[in-house]
């Protein structure tokens, strides 16, 4: 005999095995009656403790890589998702948790969704997003992203296949960095001097851990200051 005890999100087949009038040994106030089981091997837990737990599923790193392509691979196939942007914006979001837990696969996702998905030609793709030119940098990105602003949509616009409008500058309010108001001379450019100087200007300045001295200088490669 069998029958069904329902309980908020988890339904239990109780099991009867035996009927009996001798409550000793019961952590149950039976009272007499059936001798009940879980539905399994677990036994039934003494009154007022929880209820066993089952065992945790374990995967390993490149299963649940496959399995966040295939849930992007549901994303793109969706109906629930209007436009090319909003399923690149919901599909890093599954990259980001990738990128948190087992970054080191997130070059080869963005490889095979690049290819199947014509970010670029396959060329391109292998080697844009391998483990020694950008992927790395962007699985570090991507796991630092928040879906509560523009950094997933930008991402989309300018490096997953331009799926994405650029968003708008973020306004500043200049009023906040500096204590008094530009005054009308700075819109005025000075008198030439007929003077001739030199500047060196330098931007975009960082530190790589990785540079290799020597290494090519004119940068005819992607990434040619590097180990490849």
């Amino acid at each position: 005999m069998l029958f069904g005890i329902g309980l908020p999100f988890l339904f239990l087949t109780i099991h009867v095995t035996s009927f009996s009038t001798d409550n000793s040994n019961s952590t149950l106030p039976l009272r007499g009656g059936p001798g009940l089981v879980y539905a399994g091997n677990y036994g039934v837990p003494p009154i007022n403790s929880s209820s066993p737990l089952p065992e945790p599923l374990t995967f390993n790193a490149d299963q649940i890589a496959t399995f966040a392509e295939q849930q992007i691979d549901g994303v793109i196939a969706s109906k629930a998702f209007e436009g090319n942007c909003s399923k690149c914006i919901a599909s890093l979001e599954i990259i980001k948790f990738l990128s948190l837990s087992y970054p080191a696969q997130v070059p080869t996702v963005l490889q095979n969704l690049c290819k199947k998905y014509g970010f670029a030609n396959n060329e391109t793709c292998d080697l844009r997003y391998s483990s020694t030119v950008l992927g790395p940098y962007l699985a570090q990105i991507f796991a630092r992203m928040s879906v509560s602003t523009d950094d997933m949509q930008l991402a989309c616009a300018q490096q997953l296949g331009g799926f994405c409008p650029v968003p708008d500058p973020v306004p500043i309010d200049e009023s906040k960095w500096f204590t008094k108001p530009k005054p009308p001379s700075a819109d005025i450019a000075p008198v030439d001097s007929g003077n001739m100087i030199r500047v060196i200007h330098i931007s975009d300045t960082h530190y790589d851990s990785r540079y290799k001295t020597g290494s090519e200088s004119n940068c005819t490669g992607i990434f040619s200051f590097i180990p490849g």
